[in-house]
């Protein structure tokens, strides 16, 4: 059976495993975890779930398929539900939703105290540092954003998320999430790689001796221009799968479809780019630390934001292994 939505597909998960063992791989695999999942009111859910997409024929095939269950009844229906998109939660398991909170909680309350630490002080005190710091805060929080909104949505549809996968995926709502979680990720890696190089002629300069104060050599002006640039670039690698309007999971992430070379070649380029950015952080920070010797005493002011930035590049660059992979 072909089908529109995976979800759809979900009403014959039950009757397969009614059906018998022998009948249990049609839809998707037997012996995955998300069809192992109760389903109590599984006839109720068959009937609704496709009374909205196909005729009242569809219904009448499974009140007569539920009435007599018989091992040669094995409905082979496609697209399969599956982890990315299940039948019944949107985040599989306790583990992965208590995890999605914690991160919601945690980067919603963290970053906003660097920004209100940073943004709220004097102006004088903003530094091009701190500057790229709070900004850096400021889009990692619509990380925050991005897990909330994903747990909010699973804990609203929690057990029947099947009513709602489709409506859901072609919302103006699950692009705005995807747009913000893309946005977040891509923008906080260009601040990360500015902030990174900053560091690095920052040093550079105290070893020159072309600044004498506290060895600043980027000035507000280029680094303002180098935020824009950052945002502008940020917004050109989030737009176009926004404007496609198509999400290939439930968590509203522009993943590449085995069926689209240019979703693949989207995604492949922004591994790419990513990658590149990663490689000039590296690349910088090991001058940096090699010349460390050899340059002027820094302030204590400098080589905690130094050493701040050298954390949060260690940390992304390990967080972004298994991404690229």
């Amino acid at each position: 059976m072909e089908l529109p939505y995976a979800f759809q597909c979900c009403a014959f998960v039950s009757c397969e495993r009614r059906g018998g063992a022998g009948a249990g791989g049609g839809a998707g695999g037997g012996s995955s975890s998300w069809e192992r999942e109760e389903s109590a009111d599984s006839p109720g859910k068959e009937t609704s779930v496709l009374s909205s997409q196909v005729d009242q024929d569809w219904e009448d095939f499974l009140i007569e398929f539920e009435d007599e269950p018989k091992l040669q009844h094995s409905v082979h229906c496609s697209p399969a539900p599956g982890p990315f998109r299940p039948c019944l939660h949107l985040l599989g398991s306790w583990l992965i939703r208590g995890g999605v909170w914690l991160i919601a909680v945690l980067s919603l309350v963290s970053n906003s105290l660097v920004v209100l630490s940073v943004f709220f002080s004097s102006a004088t005190s903003v530094t091009p540092p701190k500057l790229l710091i709070g900004l850096l805060a400021l889009v990692n929080g619509l990380m925050g954003v991005w897990s909330g909104w994903l747990a909010a949505v699973d804990a609203w549809t929690f057990g029947s998320f099947w009513r709602y996968g489709a409506s859901w995926e072609s919302s103006f709502l699950c692009r705005l999430s995807g747009f913000l979680c893309v946005f977040a990720s891509q923008t906080g890696l260009f601040l990360l790689t500015i902030a990174a190089l900053e560091r690095y002629m920052a040093a550079a300069a105290r070893h020159h001796k072309t600044d004498r104060h506290n060895g600043r050599s980027s000035s507000p002006l280029s680094i303002r221009l180098a935020v824009c640039l950052c945002f502008l670039l940020g917004l050109a690698v989030t737009l176009p799968p926004l404007v496609a309007g198509h999400s290939s999971t439930s968590l509203c992430l522009p993943l590449p479809s085995s069926l689209s070379s240019s979703s693949l070649a989207f995604t492949v380029s922004l591994v790419l780019l990513d990658s590149l950015c990663f490689l000039l952080m590296t690349v910088a920070y090991t001058r940096l630390y090699c010349r460390a010797n050899k340059a002027p005493p820094a302030a204590e002011e400098e080589v905690a934001l130094t050493r701040h930035v050298a954390w949060l590049l260690f940390s992304d660059c390990l967080l972004y292994l298994p991404v690229a992979f």
